[in-house]
């Protein structure tokens, strides 16, 4: 089959690329105070980072019972050139040069497709985006000081978004992101804390590779030991299966 298969698997594991999406642009400078200003700089200095790894909390708080959350994941996102990797609520996505590797836990499934030379730009398009659309479509923004070394903004949604308002706080010596709080407007919160979020760390020499999820011996495929109770699905065909 055609490239077509990694635009299915993105929209198949759409809430990842939202997640991923927001990752690339929410990181602002130290002491910026203008929001257009914070998005313009992390824009620039993303495109100059090799290498990035970041390591999530993610949880989802009713209104009626504030104190406790409903939903709790962690989450891992990795990224080298134009090599990814992400780990998120059961599902575990790699692309590097020869494949995009889509691994379900429920599902006990792992979905395969080759890389033909464009995933990589196909899967940073899903990123890419205008700062003016950005600015409009979350409303109005403010700078709200900084507290224990750390920079705090506030966004307030325009009246027809789910979200009504969005708090940023990033570490003020370095920039980076610490949390995001939303407040939608059924009164549900959710609020995201990075334990980790480093530029340009050193990864392991598996990290992106495929032979942790399977092996490949004269056209078949065959899970590995870690993951031989999974089902392989080629999506384009043209290898045998275990």
């Amino acid at each position: 089959m055609k490239d077509d298969n990694m635009q299915k698997l993105y929209k198949r594991y759409g809430v990842i690329s939202k997640l991923l999406s927001l990752l690339l642009i929410l990181s602002a400078p130290a002491g910026a105070q203008d929001f257009k200003e914070a998005l313009l700089k992390m824009k620039s200095n993303y495109a100059e980072a090799t290498r990035i790894r970041i390591v999530m909390a993610i949880k989802a708080f009713d209104s009626k019972t504030p104190e406790t959350f409903f939903y709790s994941q962690k989450a891992e996102v990795k990224k080298e050139g134009q090599r990814y990797f992400y780990d998120v609520d059961g599902v575990t996505m790699l692309l590097n040069d020869n494949y995009l590797v889509m691994v379900n836990q429920k599902l006990k499934q792992i979905l395969i497709t080759k890389n033909r030379g464009t995933a990589a730009s196909q899967f940073e398009n899903q990123f890419k985006f205008n700062i003016d659309s950005l600015l409009t479509a979350f409303g109005t923004s403010s700078y709200e000081g900084r507290s224990n070394q750390t920079d705090h903004y506030k966004i307030v949604h325009k009246k027809n978004a789910s979200i009504e308002q969005t708090d940023m706080f990033f570490v003020a010596e370095t920039g980076l992101l610490k949390t995001i709080k939303y407040a939608y407007r059924s009164g549900q919160k959710v609020m995201i804390d990075f334990d980790v979020f480093e530029i340009n760390p050193i990864f392991n020499d598996n990290t992106f590779t495929e032979n942790e999820y399977f092996t490949v011996n004269n056209d078949q495929l065959t899970p590995t030991k870690k993951y031989s109770s999974y089902r392989i699905v080629d999506t384009e065909g043209t290898k045998k299966t275990n």
